[in-house]
């Protein structure tokens, strides 16, 4: 599945200026990538430079981005608020300068009473610079408006 046509705020909970991936590359059953160009303007933004916890949410709006375009376009039902439970063994080799756009790929393990277990990579280009073990939870009954 490819879904560059998909707005992204279409299928997260997240809004301006939270927001931090631009798009959907892909998802399948196990794994979701997807990209998005560092800005100046970006609130994690510090001197030319995307901050850590840009890196940590960006990891998470990736993976609620495959749950998001699951639920709508596959399950048709509605895209509802996530959290982040927890970020597990985050490597960070180095973080992205404005300009640079990063591909971030989350591989889903188990999913646990609703917790979803991932593994994600952050590259630039064929560069890893960060990496990390993630939780997230989805709150069904809290649906974020179209």
């Amino acid at each position: 599945m490819t879904s560059k046509s998909v707005k992204i705020t279409d299928i997260i909970p997240q809004r301006k200026p939270f927001v931090f991936i631009d798009s959907l590359l892909g998802c399948d059953e196990s794994s979701a990538e997807t990209s998005y160009l560092i800005r100046e303007d970006s609130i994690f933004t510090e001197n030319g430079v995307f901050q850590t916890p840009g890196l940590i949410e960006n990891i998470a709006q990736s993976a609620v981005a495959k749950i998001g375009y699951v639920s709508k376009f596959i399950e048709h039902g509605k895209v509802t608020v996530g959290y982040i439970g927890n970020v597990h063994h985050l490597i960070v080799k180095r973080n992205p300068e404005v300009g640079e756009t990063i591909h971030t790929t989350v591989i889903f393990g188990e999913n646990i009473a609703g917790i979803q277990l991932c593994e994600a990579v952050v590259r630039v280009g064929s560069e890893i610079i960060a990496q990390s073990s993630i939780k997230t939870a989805q709150d069904t009954s809290m649906p974020v408006d179209d």
